[in-house]
C-alpha cells in the first residue's frame, strides 16, 4: 500500500512540473503584413509571414486563404527557419500551405517563416492568413500554442487608378443634375458632383407684337426642352424720312429750316439750316490815310449788300532835316524863284517871236 502511494505521488509530481513547464513556454508572436495597403490591377503585391525572435517554435503550419479571381500567386519563398523540414506549396490555387518542423526548435536568428509574391487580378480583395498548428519547445517537451496565435484579414485596398464619371441625376434647364465618380476596378463609390443645368433651348422667336417707328415690340420664344415660354423686346424701327424739303431759305444772318416726312407713319420733322453767312467782296479806299488821320475802307455783301466799313491806319510821320540841311532846303528854294522867272522870260520871248512871224507871213 505505501509502495503505490509513492508511485501516485511521483507521477503527480512530475505532471505537475509538466505544467510548470507548460505555463512557462508562452506562444510567440506572429506576423502576416502586405508591403502595400492600395494596388491596382496587374500590380505585385508581397505578403510577409514572420515569428518574433527566440520564439522556440518546434512545428508550425499556416495558410493564405485567396479568391483566385482577385489573386494569382507569382512565386513563393522560404527561409530555412527550420533546419529539420520546410515546405511552401503554392500550386493550389486560392491557397498558400507552408509547414516546417523540427526535432529541436526553430533557428532564433530567423524570423521570416516564408514570402509570397500575388499579382492583383481585381483590385480590393482579402487574403487570409490562418495557422493550423503551432508548438513550441522548452527544451523536453512539445507545447500546443496554437489557440494562442489569432489568424489575420490582409486587405489589399483598390488604389482607384481607372476612375469613371456617370451622370445619376439628369439636369434640367434651371436645375443642376448630379454626376457620381466610381472606381472601374472595384466599383466604389468616390464621391459626387453637380452637372450645371442645361439652360432653356427655344425656337425662333415669333414677333407677338410688331415695332413702330417710335415704340418697342415683342417676340416670344418657347423652349423644345420643357415648353417655357420667354418674351423679349423688338427695338423700335425709327423714323425713316423722304428727302427733306426746305421751307425757308436761310439768309446772311438768320436760319433756314427744311422738314420731312415719315414714310412709315407720316410723322413730319424739321431741321435747322444753318445761316449763310455774309459773302463779302474786296475792300474799297473811300478815305486815303494820311499822316495825321486815318484812312477808312468799305466792302460790301454780294448777297445783301450790307456794307462793312474798316480802317486804314495812318501813314508813319516822315523825319525833317535840321542844321546844312536848312541850307539846302533854302537854296532849294531860291532855285525855284529863279527857275520861275527864268519860265517867264522864256515865255515871254516866245509870244514875241509868234507876232513878229505871223507878220511876216500877211
Amino acid at each position: 500500500m505505501k509502495k503505490i502511494v509513492s508511485i501516485l505521488v511521483a507521477v503527480l509530481v512530475v505532471f505537475s512540473m509538466f505544467a510548470i513547464t507548460a505555463s512557462a513556454a508562452g506562444a510567440p508572436t506572429i506576423s502576416a503584413v502586405s508591403n502595400v495597403s492600395t494596388a491596382k490591377k496587374d500590380d505585385i503585391v508581397k505578403v510577409t509571414v514572420s515569428t518574433s525572435a527566440n520564439s522556440k517554435l518546434c512545428s508550425f503550419g499556416a495558410e493564405l486563404i485567396y479568391d483566385a479571381t482577385e489573386f494569382e500567386v507569382v512565386t513563393g519563398t522560404t527561409f530555412n527557419a527550420f533546419p529539420g523540414a520546410e515546405y511552401l506549396n503554392t500550386a493550389t490555387a486560392g491557397k498558400v500551405k507552408y509547414t516546417g518542423a523540427s526535432a529541436t526548435n526553430i533557428n532564433d536568428a530567423t524570423t521570416t517563416l516564408f514570402t509570397v509574391e500575388f499579382k492583383v487580378l481585381k483590385a480590393g480583395g482579402t487574403i487570409k492568413f490562418a495557422v493550423e498548428e503551432a508548438y513550441v519547445t522548452d527544451g523536453t517537451n512539445d507545447i500546443d500554442v496554437t489557440a494562442q496565435i489569432a489568424g489575420k484579414n490582409i486587405t489589399i485596398g483598390c488604389a482607384h487608378a481607372n476612375k469613371e464619371d456617370k451622370v445619376t441625376t439628369a439636369p434640367t434647364c434651371t436645375a443642376a443634375g448630379v454626376k457620381t465618380t466610381s472606381c472601374k476596378d472595384c466599383g466604389a463609390a468616390l464621391g459626387t458632383s453637380a452637372v450645371p443645368a442645361a439652360g432653356h433651348k427655344f425656337a425662333d422667336a415669333v414677333v407677338t407684337k410688331a415695332p413702330t417707328c417710335t415704340e418697342a415690340g415683342e417676340k416670344t420664344g418657347t423652349c423644345t426642352v420643357c415648353g417655357e415660354k420667354t418674351t423679349s423686346a423688338v427695338p423700335a424701327t425709327g423714323h425713316k424720312f423722304a428727302d427733306a424739303v426746305v421751307t425757308k431759305e436761310p439768309t446772311c444772318t438768320e436760319k433756314g429750316e427744311k422738314t420731312g416726312k415719315c414714310t412709315a407713319c407720316g410723322t413730319e420733322a424739321k431741321e435747322e439750316i444753318p445761316m449763310a453767312g455774309h459773302k463779302y467782296g474786296d475792300w474799297k479806299v473811300v478815305t486815303p490815310a494820311t499822316e495825321t488821320k486815318d484812312g477808312v475802307k468799305e466792302r460790301t455783301c454780294e448777297v445783301c449788300k450790307k456794307v462793312d466799313t474798316g480802317v486804314i491806319s495812318k501813314k508813319p510821320a516822315t523825319n525833317k532835316p535840321s542844321g546844312d540841311d536848312n541850307r539846302v532846303e533854302a537854296d532849294l528854294g531860291n532855285n525855284t524863284s529863279a527857275s520861275m522867272t527864268f519860265a517867264f522870260a522864256a515865255a515871254g520871248l516866245a509870244l514875241v517871236t509868234g507876232t513878229v512871224v505871223r507878220r511876216k507871213r500877211k
